[in-house]
Protein backbone atom coordinates (compact mmCIF):
# COMPACT_ATOMS: atom_id res chain seq x y z
CA UNK A 1 0.00 0.00 0.00
CA UNK A 2 1.48 3.09 -1.22
CA UNK A 3 2.36 5.53 1.91
CA UNK A 4 0.39 9.00 1.48
CA UNK A 5 2.03 11.96 1.36
CA UNK A 6 1.76 15.12 3.20
CA UNK A 7 1.36 18.17 1.31
CA UNK A 8 4.19 20.80 1.46
CA UNK A 9 4.17 24.59 1.93
CA UNK A 10 2.30 26.84 4.69
CA UNK A 11 -0.33 24.43 5.48
CA UNK A 12 -1.61 26.57 8.71
CA UNK A 13 -2.41 29.77 9.29
CA UNK A 14 -3.83 32.66 11.25
CA UNK A 15 -6.24 34.75 10.39
CA UNK A 16 -7.13 38.23 11.09
CA UNK A 17 -6.75 38.35 15.69
CA UNK A 18 -8.78 39.76 17.91
CA UNK A 19 -7.33 43.10 19.71
CA UNK A 20 -9.76 43.10 22.36
CA UNK A 21 -7.12 42.66 24.75
CA UNK A 22 -3.83 44.28 22.87
CA UNK A 23 -3.20 46.00 26.23
CA UNK A 24 -2.23 43.18 27.57
CA UNK A 25 -0.70 41.66 24.48
CA UNK A 26 -3.11 39.18 24.50
CA UNK A 27 -4.94 38.20 20.95
CA UNK A 28 -7.06 35.38 19.66
CA UNK A 29 -6.88 34.36 16.05
CA UNK A 30 -8.46 32.24 14.42
CA UNK A 31 -6.64 29.16 13.00
CA UNK A 32 -7.03 27.98 9.23
CA UNK A 33 -5.83 25.39 7.00
CA UNK A 34 -5.06 26.25 3.59
CA UNK A 35 -6.68 29.57 4.14
CA UNK A 36 -9.86 27.93 4.90
CA UNK A 37 -10.91 28.39 8.82
CA UNK A 38 -11.09 25.37 10.93
CA UNK A 39 -12.86 24.85 14.54
CA UNK A 40 -9.83 26.52 16.48
CA UNK A 41 -7.95 29.44 17.75
CA UNK A 42 -5.14 30.25 19.02
CA UNK A 43 -3.62 32.28 21.96
CA UNK A 44 -1.12 34.37 21.85
CA UNK A 45 0.18 36.23 24.56
CA UNK A 46 3.93 38.41 24.31
CA UNK A 47 3.95 37.46 20.57
CA UNK A 48 3.98 33.18 22.07
CA UNK A 49 1.61 30.26 20.97
CA UNK A 50 0.30 29.93 24.46
CA UNK A 51 -3.14 27.47 23.39
CA UNK A 52 -5.14 26.47 20.95
CA UNK A 53 -8.93 26.16 21.80
CA UNK A 54 -12.19 25.49 20.46
CA UNK A 55 -13.95 28.69 18.36
CA UNK A 56 -16.38 29.16 21.01
CA UNK A 57 -13.51 30.17 24.05
CA UNK A 58 -14.20 33.35 25.12
CA UNK A 59 -10.69 34.88 26.25
CA UNK A 60 -10.45 36.58 30.01
CA UNK A 61 -7.05 37.80 30.70
CA UNK A 62 -5.46 36.86 34.08
CA UNK A 63 -4.55 40.59 34.57
CA UNK A 64 -8.36 41.71 34.15
CA UNK A 65 -8.84 39.08 37.24
CA UNK A 66 -6.35 40.22 39.43
CA UNK A 67 -7.84 43.79 39.29
CA UNK A 68 -11.52 42.44 40.16
CA UNK A 69 -9.81 40.19 43.23
CA UNK A 70 -8.08 43.57 43.89
CA UNK A 71 -11.56 45.90 43.88
CA UNK A 72 -13.61 43.47 45.87
CA UNK A 73 -10.99 42.96 48.38
CA UNK A 74 -10.71 46.56 48.70
CA UNK A 75 -14.49 47.20 49.39
CA UNK A 76 -14.63 44.13 51.68
CA UNK A 77 -12.07 44.93 53.88
CA UNK A 78 -9.72 41.85 52.66
CA UNK A 79 -6.33 42.29 52.44
CA UNK A 80 -3.24 40.18 50.71
CA UNK A 81 -1.95 37.43 52.94
CA UNK A 82 1.47 37.81 52.04
CA UNK A 83 3.33 40.71 49.74
CA UNK A 84 3.37 38.13 46.66
CA UNK A 85 -0.38 37.18 46.98
CA UNK A 86 -0.98 36.61 42.70
CA UNK A 87 0.71 33.54 41.58
CA UNK A 88 1.34 32.37 38.16
CA UNK A 89 1.78 28.90 37.30
CA UNK A 90 4.93 28.06 35.37
CA UNK A 91 3.56 28.72 31.64
CA UNK A 92 2.18 32.26 33.23
CA UNK A 93 -1.18 30.60 31.92
CA UNK A 94 -3.15 30.26 34.93
CA UNK A 95 -3.09 33.11 37.81
CA UNK A 96 -4.57 32.82 41.44
CA UNK A 97 -4.71 35.91 43.56
CA UNK A 98 -5.57 35.27 47.33
CA UNK A 99 -7.12 37.76 50.10
CA UNK A 100 -7.72 37.06 53.85
CA UNK A 101 -9.91 38.87 56.46
CA UNK A 102 -7.00 40.35 59.02
CA UNK A 103 -10.06 41.05 61.57
CA UNK A 104 -11.21 38.18 61.47
CA UNK A 105 -9.23 34.68 62.97
CA UNK A 106 -9.94 31.59 64.80
CA UNK A 107 -7.60 30.27 67.49
CA UNK A 108 -7.04 26.65 66.62
CA UNK A 109 -4.58 25.36 69.01
CA UNK A 110 -2.08 27.65 69.13
CA UNK A 111 -2.68 28.92 65.96
CA UNK A 112 -4.08 31.99 64.22
CA UNK A 113 -6.21 30.87 61.05
CA UNK A 114 -7.89 33.39 58.78
CA UNK A 115 -10.41 32.89 56.38
CA UNK A 116 -10.00 34.36 52.76
CA UNK A 117 -10.73 33.67 49.35
CA UNK A 118 -8.98 33.25 46.20
CA UNK A 119 -10.54 34.46 42.42
CA UNK A 120 -8.45 31.95 39.69
CA UNK A 121 -8.25 31.72 36.05
CA UNK A 122 -6.84 30.63 33.10
CA UNK A 123 -5.85 32.05 29.24
CA UNK A 124 -5.20 28.52 27.86
CA UNK A 125 -8.67 26.47 28.65
CA UNK A 126 -7.05 24.75 31.37
CA UNK A 127 -9.05 26.42 34.26
CA UNK A 128 -12.52 27.91 34.63
CA UNK A 129 -13.01 31.43 36.01
CA UNK A 130 -13.68 30.42 39.55
CA UNK A 131 -13.82 32.00 43.47
CA UNK A 132 -12.56 29.38 46.15
CA UNK A 133 -11.99 29.23 49.37
CA UNK A 134 -8.79 30.12 51.46
CA UNK A 135 -7.03 29.57 54.76
CA UNK A 136 -4.20 30.97 56.03
CA UNK A 137 -2.36 30.31 59.41
CA UNK A 138 -0.40 32.93 60.47
CA UNK A 139 2.25 30.86 63.06
CA UNK A 140 3.63 29.06 59.57
CA UNK A 141 3.04 31.22 57.05
CA UNK A 142 1.13 28.42 55.24
CA UNK A 143 -2.10 28.64 52.82
CA UNK A 144 -4.56 26.28 52.17
CA UNK A 145 -6.25 26.02 49.09
CA UNK A 146 -9.52 24.59 49.68
CA UNK A 147 -11.01 22.85 46.51
CA UNK A 148 -13.99 21.65 47.44
CA UNK A 149 -16.83 21.46 44.62
CA UNK A 150 -19.10 23.31 47.19
CA UNK A 151 -16.71 26.20 48.69
CA UNK A 152 -16.05 26.73 44.48
CA UNK A 153 -19.02 29.36 45.04
CA UNK A 154 -18.26 30.44 41.18
CA UNK A 155 -17.25 28.43 37.99
CA UNK A 156 -17.29 29.77 35.06
CA UNK A 157 -16.07 28.23 31.98
CA UNK A 158 -14.34 30.25 28.58
CA UNK A 159 -17.22 29.53 26.72
CA UNK A 160 -20.34 31.26 24.76
CA UNK A 161 -22.41 33.20 27.32
CA UNK A 162 -19.14 33.88 29.70
CA UNK A 163 -19.68 37.09 31.08
CA UNK A 164 -18.13 39.00 34.05
CA UNK A 165 -20.16 41.30 36.51
CA UNK A 166 -17.96 42.44 39.23
CA UNK A 167 -21.05 43.10 41.27
CA UNK A 168 -22.34 39.85 41.00
CA UNK A 169 -18.62 38.53 41.72
CA UNK A 170 -18.65 40.41 45.41
CA UNK A 171 -21.42 38.73 46.52
CA UNK A 172 -19.83 35.13 45.92
CA UNK A 173 -16.77 36.19 47.08
CA UNK A 174 -18.55 37.55 50.75
CA UNK A 175 -20.66 33.94 50.46
CA UNK A 176 -17.15 32.04 50.02
CA UNK A 177 -15.99 33.55 53.00
CA UNK A 178 -19.10 32.43 54.92
CA UNK A 179 -18.17 29.14 53.87
CA UNK A 180 -15.05 29.35 54.55
CA UNK A 181 -15.40 30.27 57.86
CA UNK A 182 -17.56 27.55 58.35
CA UNK A 183 -14.11 25.46 57.54
CA UNK A 184 -12.36 27.26 60.84
CA UNK A 185 -15.08 25.33 62.96
CA UNK A 186 -14.62 22.07 61.15
CA UNK A 187 -10.71 22.65 61.54
CA UNK A 188 -11.17 23.29 65.64
CA UNK A 189 -13.02 19.47 65.82
CA UNK A 190 -9.75 18.37 64.08
CA UNK A 191 -7.93 19.76 66.76
CA UNK A 192 -9.64 17.60 69.65
CA UNK A 193 -9.50 14.65 67.00
CA UNK A 194 -6.00 12.04 67.82
CA UNK A 195 -4.58 10.25 64.72
CA UNK A 196 -5.59 6.95 64.28
CA UNK A 197 -4.10 4.07 62.38
CA UNK A 198 -6.77 4.71 59.82
CA UNK A 199 -5.60 8.21 59.08
CA UNK A 200 -2.31 7.34 59.06
CA UNK A 201 -3.01 4.68 56.47
CA UNK A 202 -4.05 7.04 54.56
CA UNK A 203 -1.42 9.50 54.79
CA UNK A 204 0.95 6.44 53.91
CA UNK A 205 -0.90 7.16 50.12
CA UNK A 206 1.44 10.52 49.70
CA UNK A 207 4.90 11.13 48.59
CA UNK A 208 7.28 10.79 51.33
CA UNK A 209 8.18 14.24 51.60
CA UNK A 210 4.94 15.43 52.30
CA UNK A 211 4.76 12.34 55.53
CA UNK A 212 5.18 14.16 58.64
CA UNK A 213 8.27 12.44 60.38
CA UNK A 214 5.86 10.59 63.09
CA UNK A 215 4.46 8.55 60.62
CA UNK A 216 6.67 6.04 59.45
CA UNK A 217 6.12 4.33 56.70
CA UNK A 218 7.67 1.57 54.09
CA UNK A 219 6.49 1.05 50.61
CA UNK A 220 3.47 3.48 51.33
CA UNK A 221 2.67 0.59 54.88
CA UNK A 222 2.68 2.41 58.03
CA UNK A 223 5.29 0.74 60.06
CA UNK A 224 4.74 3.05 63.14
CA UNK A 225 2.67 6.61 63.91
CA UNK A 226 2.57 9.19 67.15
CA UNK A 227 -0.88 8.58 68.81
CA UNK A 228 -0.68 12.02 70.94
CA UNK A 229 -0.99 13.81 67.32
CA UNK A 230 -3.88 15.08 66.51
CA UNK A 231 -5.40 14.77 63.01
CA UNK A 232 -5.09 19.28 63.24
CA UNK A 233 -1.04 18.54 64.24
CA UNK A 234 -1.24 16.12 60.96
CA UNK A 235 -2.71 18.27 58.43
CA UNK A 236 -1.05 21.50 59.28
CA UNK A 237 2.69 19.47 58.87
CA UNK A 238 1.48 18.32 55.59
CA UNK A 239 -0.34 21.96 54.22
CA UNK A 240 3.17 23.62 55.20
CA UNK A 241 5.31 20.82 53.80
CA UNK A 242 3.20 21.43 50.10
CA UNK A 243 2.55 25.22 50.34
CA UNK A 244 6.31 26.02 51.18
CA UNK A 245 8.02 23.35 48.82
CA UNK A 246 9.73 25.74 46.63
CA UNK A 247 10.23 23.27 44.23
CA UNK A 248 6.61 23.01 42.90
CA UNK A 249 4.72 25.60 41.28
CA UNK A 250 1.35 26.72 42.05
CA UNK A 251 -1.19 23.69 40.08
CA UNK A 252 1.37 21.06 41.68
CA UNK A 253 0.35 22.42 45.04
CA UNK A 254 -2.81 22.89 44.18
CA UNK A 255 -3.09 19.55 43.08
CA UNK A 256 -1.61 18.06 46.29
CA UNK A 257 -3.85 20.26 48.18
CA UNK A 258 -6.76 18.46 46.44
CA UNK A 259 -5.22 14.97 46.95
CA UNK A 260 -4.75 16.06 50.64
CA UNK A 261 -8.44 16.68 51.01
CA UNK A 262 -9.16 13.43 49.93
CA UNK A 263 -7.30 11.28 52.62
CA UNK A 264 -8.16 13.88 55.28
CA UNK A 265 -12.20 15.01 54.49
CA UNK A 266 -13.01 18.19 56.54
CA UNK A 267 -15.43 16.64 59.19
CA UNK A 268 -19.34 17.89 59.05
CA UNK A 269 -20.06 20.54 61.48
Amino acid sequence: MAEERVPQGAMFSLGSADKTFAEYNLYLAPIKFYNKDTRYKAVIKNHELVAIVGRTFRLLPNEVVVNIAKNISDKIGAVPFAEKNVVLNKRSSRVFASYILPDREDIIGNDKVHPGFTLQNSIDATLAFSCSGFTYRSLCRNGVMLGYKRLVRYYRKHTTGFEVEEDKIEKIVENTLKDTEQVLRQYAIMAQEKLTEDIARNIAKLSKPMVPEYIKVKKHEVVEFDSTKTVWDVYNDITAAIWHNAKIDIDAKKGRFDFLHKIIPLPLV
